[in-house]
């Protein structure tokens, strides 16, 4: 974690001027911003690393069992030392190729997949940002497309489904920063046939059990 340090408030001391009369940047300052970026940086390329080498593994062992699968997800996440939620970012980006529908890499690692996640309403959210990332330069038809695979694996429940579908006008916690706004729009607005078809479900189911 960085820390930036804070200094007492002196008002007897005057900051150094630039040649244009305006406060020079402070050395710490700069110091500070460059740290958070070199952190940014890191970050990318351990996550670029730990995806690499899981999608290695998983070309190289086609027949592995998904605890193994999982496994290898964990030792990379933690080799890397990334954040216990990138694990379900990890696989998703290793495992999902940009033919996934062809391929049935949904079907293929759903257990892996289910395994990571553990019915954890986060760790869904955590993978419909992996959705976004991957679909970030595909074309919009991938994205719903790849929801709806998820959702009929148990991937993803219809609630967490429904809960993402509402927050289209705000650009939440959950949204990778390689995804842009303008991006994170055309994704929502693709999805949108989806998540009505999930709501008049949910409401068909309602009206049955009343």
């Amino acid at each position: 974690m960085l820390f930036v340090s804070s200094r007492i408030f002196d008002s007897s001391l005057t900051p150094p001027q630039s040649d244009d009369g305006l406060a020079a940047p402070d050395s710490d300052d700069e110091n500070a911003i460059k740290g958070i970026e070199d952190v940014s940086i890191n970050d990318a390329s351990a996550m670029a690393s730990a995806v690499a080498a899981t999608a290695t593994y998983i070309a190289s062992n086609p027949d592995a069992a998904a605890g193994a699968i999982v496994e290898k997800v964990k030792n990379e996440q933690m080799a890397s030392a990334l954040k216990s939620f990138d694990k379900i970012h990890v696989l998703l980006r290793a495992c999902i190729t940009p033919n996934f529908f062809k391929t049935g890499d949904v079907g293929k690692h759903a257990t892996a997949i289910k395994i990571i996640i553990n019915n954890n309403a986060d760790l869904q959210r955590w993978a419909i940002s992996s959705c976004e990332w991957l679909c970030r330069e595909a074309s919009t038809t991938s994205f719903p497309l790849l929801l709806k695979l998820m959702y009929d694996e148990d991937i993803l429940d219809e609630e967490v489904l429904l809960l993402w579908a509402g927050s289209a006008d705000t650009r939440d916690s959950f949204v990778d920063k390689e995804v842009t706004e303008e991006r994170r729009k055309e994704l929502h607005e693709s999805a949108k046939q989806f998540i009505e078809w999930l709501e008049e479900a949910e409401s068909e189911s309602d009206d049955e059990e009343n």
